[in-house]
């Protein structure tokens, strides 16, 4: 059975990947490419976790390279992408999104990242509380007549 070695050296931002397959006491180099390093990443930078949310409230990504596209799912449920908005670098995403649409409660929102070479990444879930309750009036008492 023939012995496969393979090795990987960084040179610069790419990885060099070397394989190599012994037979006896031959030598055969099957394969010596350098392909590129995915880093592209996104991620969340409001809300923050655990963070109490009532009425419109901005939800916002940051991606480490320029990206073509970023989508919020807030459980779930995407939030209209003509609310997302980028700065000039294309690295900075942002929406604005009404919790009075949803009932009070636990949610989770992650972002949804595609670069201009396709790669799809999507960040760590945020989970945050609605609360939309409005505090009840206090009570007043009847005015009492003289008498």
């Amino acid at each position: 059975m023939p012995n496969v070695v393979a090795t990987k050296t960084k040179v610069g931002t790419k990885t060099k990947v070397a394989i190599a397959v012994a037979i006896g006491a031959g030598i055969l180099a099957l394969a010596n490419a350098v392909a590129p390093l995915v880093f592209f990443s996104v991620t969340m930078k409001a809300p923050v976790s655990k963070a109490v949310l009532s009425g419109v409230t901005t939800l916002a990504a940051s991606t480490s390279e320029s990206a073509a596209a970023v989508s919020f799912v807030v459980s779930g449920l995407s939030v209209p992408v003509a609310g997302v908005n980028k700065d000039g670098t294309g690295r900075t995403w942002v929406a604005s999104w009404d919790t009075s649409a949803v009932a009070d409660g636990s949610y989770s929102v992650y972002a949804t990242a595609k670069n201009a070479k396709g790669a799809v990444v999507t960040s760590a879930k945020v989970l945050f509380t609605v609360s939309n309750k409005k505090a009840a009036a206090p009570k007043t008492k009847p005015a009492m007549a003289a008498g």
